[in-house]
This record gives structure tokens, C-alpha cells and sequence, in this order.
């Protein structure tokens, strides 16, 4: 053994794999195990991209998602969006050799971006990460038509969201007991809302429904109405004033009715002499008497014998 190796710290692996996990499938769980089964400290970085049709998940959401699902090893990080990055991640913490593990019809370009930058300077000159080897190793195969679970691609769980079918889409999911969550999120994301009530969905009876109300305006008059220098008057008599009842032009009262026969008309809709034939009538033979009486009430009118006789 040469004498410098006795000093010199020992080679570090970081052994992981970047995708965009929109959302996690039982395929991310295989991709894990590939992870896991390679020697070295296990990572698994996200992507950050957020679109409603390809990518409804949030990066935050993700993330809890991930670390629910995989808690075996290490959910990315805040300031990774690019592979790339992710290897400056993590040559920032040490690391001296990498093992990149990706999809099998992706393993060639992998290898290829990672050879082109690896100890070579960017633009500005920097170097953004420099490793003593880089190895992307495939993940395996996956038949995007399989039948059932084994083929649910995380493009066949968004459209199986998005259709409303979550029997179908917990089928993909890494684990069942999380897959309404995760369905409720991808659904939220995508902007998809429950066309039936939830109380419905579940058994409940149907909420009565808010009927529709129409505001009415009040009627303005440009001048006061009888009824309004009925209740004036009242009002001017209740403080003492002695002349309250004095005046029956103003009241457009007739000469052979009273104030209290206006009020009772402008109830009924009346004119004065017609209301007052119709007391005098009612309180003679005994017809439309309670008629007479519920216009009284209404008018706030007291049926004395002055009106009566």
C-alpha cells in the first residue's frame, strides 16, 4: 500500500436517481429498490416543474409523499431542480463517486451529459462538480402495457385522476393506505373539482338548495301618500299638537269622510266615499263586516261610532 492512501480519507458513493414523480407509482418503488441496492448512501432528488395536466404536484407535496412512500432513503432537496445539480448537491457533502441510476432507454444520454461536464468548467469558467467516476446503471425495465398495477405509469394515474376513477388510480400507488390522499392532490393540482356533493358520494340526503332570491328596491314617491301624512299626523297628535287633524285638503280626504275613513281607503285602495259606503253597508247588514274590520287593523284605525253612523 502506497503511503499517501494511509492518509488519505476514503472514497464516499452516493448512489441516486432524479425524477419528476407526478405522482409517485409502485414503478417509483422498483426504482427505489434499483437505489437500495447499490452500495453507498441512497438519494432521490424531484423535479420541480408544476403543471396542471403534466405535473400537478407541488414540490412540497411531493416531497411528503416521497418520504412517506420511500422512507428507506434520502427525499431531495430545495435547491436541486436538475440532475446536474443534484451531483453539485452532492459533491458539496463529500461525495467523490457517483451511481446514477436511470430508466434503461435513458442510461446512454445520462452517461454522456454527466461525462461532458464532470471536472470540465461551464461558461463562466466554473467547475460545476468533478467526481473520480460517474456510473449510470439502468433500472430495470418496465412494460408500459401490462395489465394492471404493473403497467400503471404515473401518465395513466393523472389520467385515471382526472376521470374520477380512484379505484384504478390506487392500483399505481406504492401504497394503498395513501392513495385517496394522494388522488384528493393530483386532482387538486389538475384543477378538477366533484361534480356530486361529497354528502352524496357518501349516502348522506341531499342539501337543500339555496333558493334563489330577488332583491326588490323600494318604491320612491316623489311625494308623501296618504297612509305616509296618516302615520305624520299620528305622530304630530302623539306630541301634543292640537291642530294634527286639522286639515283635510292636504290629506285629500273627502267632505264626508274622516281621516281615519283615508287611512282605511288608502288599505284598501279605495277612494274615501267608497270606503265609507262600505262601513256604513257592513256595520248595517252585517256582510263584509270582518272584511271592514281586517282594513281597520291595518290602517291602525280605531272603529268608532263617529265612522260608523
Amino acid at each position: 500500500m502506497l503511503l499517501r492512501e494511509l492518509f488519505e480519507a476514503p472514497g464516499k458513493t452516493a448512489v441516486l436517481a432524479f425524477g419528476r414523480l407526478n405522482p409517485p407509482t409502485i414503478g417509483h418503488a422498483k426504482l427505489v429498490d434499483a437505489i437500495t441496492a447499490q452500495d453507498g448512501d441512497h438519494y432521490l432528488f424531484l423535479s420541480q416543474t408544476q403543471k396542471p395536466k403534466t405535473d400537478p404536484l407541488d414540490f412540497a407535496t411531493k416531497m411528503k409523499l416521497a418520504k412517506q412512500f420511500f422512507p428507506s432513503i434520502n427525499i431531495g432537496h430545495q435547491a436541486v431542480r436538475t440532475p446536474v445539480q443534484a451531483l453539485e448537491q452532492l459533491q458539496s457533502l463529500g461525495y467523490t463517486d457517483i451511481v446514477f441510476i436511470a430508466g434503461s432507454d435513458r442510461v446512454d444520454g445520462f452517461q454522456k451529459l454527466f461525462d461532458t461536464y464532470n471536472g470540465q468548467p461551464d461558461k463562466s469558467g466554473n467547475i460545476p462538480f468533478k467526481f473520480d467516476s460517474i456510473k449510470v446503471v439502468s433500472a430495470g425495465e418496465r412494460d408500459p402495457d401490462a395489465d394492471g398495477a404493473e403497467g400503471m405509469s404515473a401518465s395513466k394515474m393523472r389520467a385515471a385522476a382526472a376521470a374520477g376513477d380512484l379505484e384504478s388510480f390506487a392500483q399505481g400507488a406504492p401504497d394503498k393506505k395513501l392513495a385517496k390522499t394522494m388522488y384528493d392532490a393530483v386532482r387538486k393540482g389538475m384543477g378538477v373539482k366533484d361534480e356530486v356533493p361529497a354528502n352524496e358520494i357518501l349516502g348522506f340526503a341531499r342539501l337543500t338548495p339555496k333558493k334563489a332570491t330577488v332583491k326588490k328596491n323600494k318604491e320612491k314617491f316623489d311625494e308623501p301618500t296618504i297612509a305616509d301624512k296618516i302615520a305624520a299626523r299620528r305622530k304630530a297628535a302623539a306630541k301634543g299638537d292640537k291642530n294634527a287633524w286639522s286639515s283635510k285638503k292636504e290629506l285629500n280626504v273627502a267632505e264626508d269622510g274622516t281621516a281615519e275613513i283615508a287611512a282605511m281607503a288608502a288599505v284598501a285602495g279605495l277612494a274615501a266615499p267608497v270606503m265609507t259606503a262600505m262601513i256604513k253597508g257592513a256595520f248595517k247588514t252585517g256582510k263584509g263586516l270582518l272584511k271592514v274590520k281586517k282594513i281597520a287593523h291595518q290602517a291602525g284605525v280605531k272603529l268608532s261610532d263617529k265612522i260608523v253612523k
